[in-house]
């Protein structure tokens, strides 16, 4: 009788038992690879559920992020643009003040 190749991957419980002998070693073996195989697909199930849940969560800190970052420079081009105003006025004033201050040193 020449050795058979199976993979419990590729086939059903019916068909791994038709090859095996029928002893109760089989059976437990067989049982046994088939709950090992279901916590693993179990285990790879909630690994892909938190990878999923971990990339959402990336997304929702990176937009967040990006918005803080908008709403901080809005918030100081506004705080600039108030300074700028107000510098502008000091300046304005300088400038009118020194060309009265000629004008009155000036002889008519």
């Amino acid at each position: 009788q020449q050795p058979v190749l199976f993979s419990l991957m590729n086939s059903s419980e019916a068909a791994v038992k038709k090859f095996l002998p029928k002893s109760n070693l089989s059976r437990v073996i067989i049982r046994d690879n088939l709950s090992a195989q279901r916590i693993y697909e179990m285990e790879i199930r909630a690994s892909d559920k938190t990878k999923r849940k971990m990339s959402h969560l990336y997304d929702h800190l990176k937009k967040k992020f990006m918005t803080d970052q908008l709403r901080k420079l809005g918030r100081w081009r506004r705080e600039s643009m108030i300074i700028q105003q107000y510098l502008d006025s000091i300046r304005l004033y300088k400038v009118h003040f020194k060309l009265q201050r000629n004008k009155k040193s000036q002889p008519p």
